[in-house]
C-alpha cells in the first residue's frame, strides 16, 4: 500500500495551521485505488481521523510530437537517392508510467532508415523520449506525395499495451534528366557524299518521364 508521511508537526498550535500529507506509490503497484486514514491529535481534545483515498492509474498516455512534419524533395534519378532527417519525441502527458515504450518506423518500399526503432524504457510521469532518424529515399523513387509512419508504443501500468501514430509527410519531385549515349560521333564523310555517321540513344535517367 501507498506509505504516508505527515510534514511539519506542530505543537502549543493557537492558530489554524496546514499540514503537509505526502503519500508514496511504490514502483510496480498495482493499479487500484488504497484507502487509510490520517490521524490529528491534540493533547487536550483527542483526536480525528481523516479519510485519505489514493488512485493508482491503470493506464496512461504518449503523445508523439517531430521536429519537422514534411519534407521536400529534389534530385531523385535513377542513380541518385536522398537522405532526410527527423527526431520523433514520445511525451508521457497521461497520470501514470509507460514501461517497455518504444519508437518505431513503418517505410515506403525500397526505402531505408539508419534505424527502424529506437527503445525509450520506462518513462516516468511527464517524461519524454527522442530518437533521431534518418531516411534514405530510394533511387528511382516517382514523384508523388509518401508517408513515414511513426508509431510509439508501451506497456502501461495494468500490463496492457498501448500505441499512437503520426506520419512524416516526404513530397518527391520530379527530376526529368537527358542523357545521350555515345558523347561523341565521328566519321570521314568524302565531299558530295552521304553517309550514316552513327546512331545516338537518349536515355531518360531522372524520376519523371522527358516531354
Amino acid at each position: 500500500t501507498p506509505s504516508t508521511t505527515v510534514l511539519r508537526p506542530y505543537s502549543n498550535a493557537t492558530l489554524n495551521r496546514s499540514v503537509e500529507v505526502n503519500v508514496t506509490a511504490a514502483a510496480g503497484l498495482a493499479p487500484g485505488l488504497y484507502r487509510g486514514n490520517v490521524t490529528i491529535s491534540a493533547g487536550n481534545d483527542g483526536k480525528r481521523n481523516v479519510t485519505l483515498e489514493i488512485t493508482v492509474p491503470a493506464t496512461t498516455n504518449l503523445s508523439l510530437s517531430l521536429s519537422s512534419t514534411a519534407a521536400n524533395v529534389t534530385g531523385i534519378t535513377q542513380a541518385a537517392n536522398a537522405t532526410i532527417a527527423f527526431q520523433a519525441t514520445a511525451n508521457n502527458t497521461g497520470n501514470a508510467t509507460a514501461r517497455n515504450a518504444n519508437l518505431t518506423l513503418s517505410l515506403p518500399a525500397g526505402w531505408a532508415a539508419n534505424t527502424s526503432s529506437h527503445p525509450c524504457g520506462t518513462i516516468s510521469l511527464s517524461g519524454s523520449c527522442t530518437g533521431s532518424f534518418n531516411i534514405t529515399i530510394a533511387n528511382a523513387t516517382a514523384p508523388g506525395s509518401y508517408l513515414v509512419n511513426i508509431t510509439a508504443s508501451w506497456q502501461n501500468p495494468d500490463s496492457t499495451f498501448s500505441s499512437n501514430l503520426t506520419s512524416f509527410n516526404v513530397t518527391v519531385n520530379a527530376t526529368p534528366l537527358l542523357n545521350t549515349t555515345p558523347a561523341n560521333l565521328s566519321a570521314r564523310i568524302p565531299d558530295g557524299a552521304n553517309a550514316t555517321v552513327g546512331n545516338v540513344t537518349v536515355l531518360s535517367i531522372g524520376n519523371s518521364p522527358l516531354e
